[in-house]
C-alpha cells in the first residue's frame, strides 16, 4: 500500500493500548478507508465486516458467515441477533486483542433502528472491561459525524479516538509515480489532486495525455462514472445536486446566482447547499468587496470540479464514441483548467510544509484570498496565504503559483508586494513564488531572504 503512514500508525498505537478503544473512522467514498483498515486487519489478525445496501437480515446473514469462517467454525449457523453474533466473537475470540471493524456502518443501521443502542449496550458494559478495539468506518459523511456529535445519538461522546481520511499528503501521492517527468507530475495532481482513487489508475506507460484521452474521452472510459463511485449515496443520482454541482462549475457560485439561475428559492437552495458542504462535496468560500463579504461554494475535488465542467452535459456524446474529437475541442480550456487547479496542489505541498515545521515561521491555514474591489482600486486574488500563529509575530505567508510556459519575472513579484500592501498590520511577508518554466534573472538575481522562488524540481525532489 502507497502512504498512509500517519493513519496506521495510530491504529497500531490504539491496538498496543491495554484498554478498551472505540473509534469512529469517515471520510468520502474512494478515499482509501477501507484500504487502510484491511493493511490494518492484516497486521492484527483483526475481524472486518464490510456492511452491504441491503437488509438488516441480508447483512446479518452475510455477517455471521464471515465469523464463522473467522473463528474457524465449519457450520452454516446464522446468528439470530446481533447481540448472539457479538456475544459469541467475545466468548470464542482466541487473539490477544480482538479487532472488530464495521465498515459502511451506516448500511447496517438502515435496516435496524435499534442497532446503534445495542452497540451502546455492549461498549458500556461487554467492551469496557476488554482488550477490544472496535472500530465503525463509513462514508455517509454526516451520519458518521452525527455519532459524535449528535447529544441525542446513543453513541454521543463514547468513542476514544476519531480519524478522518482525506486525500493522501502531497509527499506520499508521490508514491504512485516511479517514470513521469515532473511536468507530467504535475498534470496528473491539478487534474485528480491527491486522491488515491483517481491516482492508482494512471499507467506510467503512457503519457499524459494518453491517460487523460483512455480514462475519461473514450466509449469504455472508467471514469465516465466518476460521480456514481465518489459521490456519497443518493448525490449523483439526484437532480437538484447535480443542477448545483453543473452551475457551480460553470461560474455561478453564490447562492444568489445558483438560485437565479437554478430558479429556485433562496431557502430551498440553501438546504442542499448546507447538505453538500457538511457531505463536504462543497466547500464554503469569501470573498470580499470592501467591508461587504459574499459567501460562495466550489467543488472540493479538483476532477469532480473537471466532470462538471467538461463531462457531465457530453457523456452520451463521449460514449457514442466522438470523445477525442470532443477532447482536441476543449484541449485549450483543459490546461487553464490544470494551470488554474495547480494553485491546489501548491497549498497542498506548502501545507505539509508548514505542518512538518519546514517553512521559517509556523502559519495557520493557507486560504486563497479575494478581493472585487479594494483600496487599490482593482481586484486582488492572492494564491494563498496564512498568518503566523506564533506569539508576538507578525508575519505573513504569501504564494503566487505560474503554471504557464514562461519564465516568472521581477514584474510579478513586484504585483504581488503591491497586493499584499493592503494587510498593512504586517512587519515581515515571505513570499513564495512557484513557476511551472522557471525565473527571469532579474528575479533570480534580488537578494531578498524573505522571496523563496520554488520549481518543479524543488517541489518533486526527495
Amino acid at each position: 500500500m502507497i502512504g498512509r503512514i500517519e493513519e496506521l500508525s495510530l491504529l497500531e498505537s490504539k491496538y498496543k493500548s491495554d484498554k478498551f478503544e472505540f473509534g469512529i473512522v469517515y471520510g468520502s467514498r474512494r478515499i482509501g478507508k477501507t484500504t487502510i483498515l484491511d493493511e490494518f486487519k492484516k497486521r492484527t489478525n483483526g475481524f472486518m465486516y464490510q456492511a452491504k445496501n441491503a437488509s438488516f437480515s441480508n447483512n446479518l446473514s452475510s455477517f455471521s458467515r464471515d465469523v464463522r469462517k473467522y473463528l474457524g467454525y465449519n457450520d452454516k449457523l446464522i446468528y439470530e441477533s446481533f447481540e448472539d453474533l457479538l456475544d459469541d466473537l467475545l466468548k470464542n475470540n482466541n487473539k490477544e486483542k480482538l479487532v472488530l471493524i464495521i465498515d459502511e456502518f451506516s448500511y447496517l443501521c438502515e435496516g435496524s433502528k435499534a442497532l446503534i443502542s445495542t452497540i451502546q449496550d455492549y461498549v458500556d458494559h461487554q467492551f469496557k472491561d476488554n482488550k477490544i478495539l472496535l472500530i465503525l468506518s463509513g462514508s455517509n459523511i454526516s451520519f458518521m459525524k452525527d455519532l459524535m456529535e449528535d447529544k441525542t445519538n446513543p453513541l454521543y461522546k463514547r468513542h476514544s479516538f476519531e480519524m478522518q481520511i482525506t486525500k493522501m499528503k502531497f509527499s506520499e501521492s508521490l508514491g504512485f509515480f516511479n517514470k513521469s517527468n515532473n511536468i507530467d507530475k504535475t498534470n496528473y495532481l491539478s487534474l485528480f489532486s491527491t486522491h488515491p482513487y483517481y491516482l492508482a489508475m494512471i499507467n506510467e506507460n503512457m503519457s499524459f495525455e494518453e491517460n487523460v484521452k483512455e480514462l475519461i474521452f473514450t466509449r469504455f472510459s472508467v471514469l465516465l462514472d466518476a460521480p456514481n463511485e465518489v459521490l456519497p449515496q443518493g448525490v449523483s443520482n439526484n437532480q437538484i445536486f447535480n443542477s448545483i454541482l453543473y452551475q457551480i462549475s460553470k461560474g455561478d457560485r453564490t447562492p444568489k446566482d445558483l438560485s437565479i439561475s437554478l430558479k429556485l428559492d433562496t431557502n430551498y437552495l440553501s438546504t442542499y447547499l448546507k447538505q453538500l458542504n457538511k457531505m463536504e462535496v462543497l466547500d464554503k468560500k469569501e470573498i470580499f468587496n470592501g467591508s461587504k463579504k459574499t459567501v460562495y461554494y466550489v467543488i472540493r475535488d479538483n476532477f469532480l470540479r473537471f466532470y462538471y465542467s467538461f463531462i457531465f452535459n457530453q457523456t452520451e456524446l463521449i460514449r457514442l464514441g466522438a470523445g477525442i474529437n470532443y477532447y482536441l475541442s476543449i484541449k485549450e480550456q483543459i490546461n487553464l483548467f490544470i494551470s488554474k487547479s495547480f494553485e491546489n496542489i501548491v497549498i497542498d505541498y506548502m501545507t505539509e510544509r508548514n505542518i512538518n515545521g519546514k517553512l521559517s515561521d509556523f502559519y495557520g491555514i493557507i486560504k486563497n484570498y479575494q478581493v472585487d474591489n479594494s483600496k487599490l482600486n482593482r481586484s486582488i486574488e492572492i494564491d494563498g496565504i496564512a498568518s503566523s500563529l506564533k506569539p508576538n509575530s507578525n508575519k505573513l505567508l504569501v504564494i503566487e503559483c505560474k503554471y504557464r510556459d514562461k519564465d516568472i519575472s521581477l514584474e510579478v513579484l513586484n504585483h504581488l508586494k503591491e497586493s499584499v500592501s493592503i494587510f498593512e498590520k504586517y512587519k515581515e511577508v515571505d513570499y513564495y513564488l512557484f513557476s511551472k518554466m522557471g525565473f527571469a534573472n532579474n528575479i533570480k538575481n534580488i537578494n531578498d531572504n524573505h522571496v523563496h522562488l520554488i520549481s518543479l524540481d524543488d517541489m518533486y525532489y526527495r
